[in-house]
């Protein structure tokens, strides 16, 4: 396998409640859970102070400001060159402290919070869109849906496909708590991590509700936390130490077993794919450090590289030219070419 080359960018005093690539690639943002910020852009790091208790970060569309939420009800938006903050308080009272932001996904039209049992629509300067989607637990995903303008929002027993612009919710039902929740590139399906070990797969082309029979793929030794969609199509998912490729060409894998994707001893952290599915990292625990494994695909999925290396959180930027991981330090690393 090849080497993986890393540059160290900072030291980090608190683990990180979130980190992502800007669109374009050319920034990295993290946030601790002090409400430390930082922003590595231009091969120079620049820090910023909130309040304390973030949990979610996402970036606009055009990589110029990103966006933060946590404990405090308030989301913060950041501009990238002059550092001002904008912000707005959510929840039914639309006041800070009403409810905490767990989750934020910035779309080409508007951005979407999960907020409590709900999910809202916004626009930058905080306006609300319409009404917000009510469920009767706490979400637990957000996710944005690529192929049909909008995003997906999963609670105990609920997966919801919001739409952005106009027209009705479409819901599928299931019993159960889902952790996780990745549409497919083309839209026609919605794979759920569950909390009972498995993966479920909402089928968009069957009819709404409890009755929408789904496909299920069990096995796994533990919860289905990560998923992610790859090329051919294929969808990766990892429960416990289990990172397996479902192929969905032809006729799906109903009936069929996944394939399983040996080099992780431990619990597998992180699952991400990029460059349109044909590039993907994972992470897996291994004693007191973690294995990070490069992966390409062609005609299956390969390993290329692998690097053992103390890391908690993994970002995988879009062009999947490189990566960064954090742990008691961050590091920026190229994916192995060729």
């Amino acid at each position: 396998m090849r080497p993986v080359r890393g540059v160290p960018v900072a030291t980090l005093k608190e683990n990180l409640a979130a980190m992502a690539w800007s669109p374009d690639g050319a920034a990295l943002a993290w946030i601790d859970l002090d409400g430390a910020i930082g922003v590595l852009r231009g091969g120079a790091v620049k820090r910023f102070q909130t309040e304390p208790g973030p949990l979610c970060l996402a970036w606009s569309p055009d990589s110029r400001r990103f966006l933060t939420g946590g404990e405090d009800g308030v989301a913060r938006i950041l501009d990238v060159a002059d550092g001002s903050v904008t912000e707005f308080g959510v929840g039914e009272a639309t006041t800070p402290g009403s409810a905490w932001i767990s989750g934020a996904v910035w779309g080409p039209t508007c951005i979407a919070l999960a907020v409590g049992r709900r999910v809202e629509l916004r626009a930058p300067d905080g306006a609300l869109k319409g009404e917000p989607t009510v469920f009767s637990a706490t979400v637990s995903a957000l996710v944005r849906d690529p192929a049909r303008d909008g995003f997906i929002a999963t609670a105990y027993g609920d997966a919801v496909a919001i739409p952005a612009l106009s027209g009705a919710v479409r819901r599928f039902t299931m019993k159960g708590s889902i952790l996780a929740a990745a549409p497919s590139p083309d839209g026609r399906y919605v794979a759920l991590g569950c909390q009972d070990s498995s993966a479920m797969i909402w089928q968009r082309n069957l009819a709404d509700g409890a009755d929408a029979e789904p496909l299920r793929m069990g096995g796994f030794p533990g919860k289905v936390l990560h998923l992610a969609w790859g090329d051919g199509p294929t969808l990766l998912t990892a429960g416990g130490d289990a990172l397996a490729c479902w192929s969905f060409a032809g006729r799906g894998p109903a009936g069929a077993d996944g394939e399983g994707l040996p080099g992780h001893a431990g619990r597998i952290l992180a699952v991400q794919t990029a460059r349109r599915g044909r590039v993907m990292v994972s992470v897996g625990e291994e004693g007191a450090t973690s294995r990070v494994i490069c992966w390409g695909y062609r005609r299956s999925w390969e390993p290329l590289a692998s690097v053992q290396v103390p890391v908690s959180t993994l970002a995988l930027r879009a062009d999947g030219l490189g990566f960064a991981v954090a742990g008691e330090t961050l590091t920026v690393m190229e994916f192995p070419q060729g």
